[in-house]
């Protein structure tokens, strides 16, 4: 089964909802500044269910299955080497910024990428959305 432009429009519309269902969740829940932490889970959940939605609307023009149609298959190593891959690639990411750091002398600041003090946020964002949902 040939997938077509009809596709990428349901995938381009599927983006543009998740960031109008994000802008009505931070007003609904009230969301400042200061919640960023919740700001980012409830970003990941509505970003990662309309991609999903996306792709299984596509796949009811095929086979009707994400495993016969995308190759979508969940096997028991399949977690393991993830968090190996994961490893090495932020142990590259540190051997990288290293060198950056000897070569330019000049330590950042700040990163890109922050972790919250609350350990349920860590566990919500860091570990459910970005370890298990991300990588579907």
């Amino acid at each position: 089964m040939r997938w077509g432009w009809w596709d990428v429009v349901y995938g381009i519309a599927a983006f543009f909802l998740a960031l109008t269902l994000q802008i009505v969740a931070v007003v609904a829940l009230n969301l400042g500044p200061e919640s960023e932490d919740a700001f980012g889970f409830v970003s990941g959940v509505v970003t990662y269910a309309a991609l999903v939605a996306v792709v299984v609307l596509a796949s009811r023009k095929g086979l009707r299955s994400l495993a016969a149609d995308f190759g979508v298959r969940f096997r028991w190593i399949d977690l393991p080497l993830g968090l190996a891959a994961g490893l090495a690639a932020k142990i590259f990411t540190l051997v990288l910024t290293g060198i950056a750091v000897v070569l330019t002398n000049h330590t950042p600041e700040q990163g890109n990428f922050t972790l919250s003090q609350d350990s349920v946020w860590v566990l919500l964002n860091g570990v459910l959305i970005a370890s298990l949902v991300a990588p579907f």
